[in-house]
């Protein structure tokens, strides 16, 4: 959101580039009060649509693990940002990597295989809304077809 070449940040020009420019890349949208500040306005959204509320539970747990993940990165994240400027770096120096690193990107899908296996090996799709499992199904049934054609 705050980065111009980000998902977000490419169909949303304007608004990423004032927002990088207001408060700088991994600033106050990297911190735990922001964080609370969007899962606020996130729930308001999601209670507005009617949409489920596990909607802003996964949305809460991803942001949270990307603010993680990013504070093991060489510059660290503001966590308690407005009320301490400095980034807080959980690897403590010895464990980090630079963004964009190939370790990052390693890191990145051996957690995310890590976590879908376990979402299949003890059936928590059931935690999901109908149209997310569906989808985790499909995803699934398509690797379970490459392995095939694999092997």
């Amino acid at each position: 959101m705050d980065e111009s070449c980000s998902y977000i940040g490419r169909r949303l020009p304007i608004i990423s580039h004032l927002i990088k420019f207001l408060f700088g890349h991994r600033g106050i949208f990297h911190s735990m009060p922001f964080l609370l500040l969007g899962l606020f306005a996130f729930y308001n959204l999601v209670y507005s649509f009617g949409w489920s509320d596990e909607w802003v539970h996964w949305f809460g747990l991803g942001y949270f693990m990307h603010i993680i993940m990013d504070s093991f990165s060489v510059s660290g994240v503001p966590l308690f940002k407005p009320f301490y400027d400095e980034s807080i770096k959980l690897g403590l120096g010895k464990i980090y990597y630079r963004t964009g690193s190939l370790f990052e990107k390693s890191v990145f899908f051996i957690t995310a295989g890590f976590v879908f296996i376990l979402i299949l090996q003890f059936n928590l799709i059931e935690l999901f809304t109908e149209d997310i499992a569906r989808w985790l199904s499909l995803i699934w049934q398509n690797v379970k077809d490459w392995r095939l054609f694999l092997w």
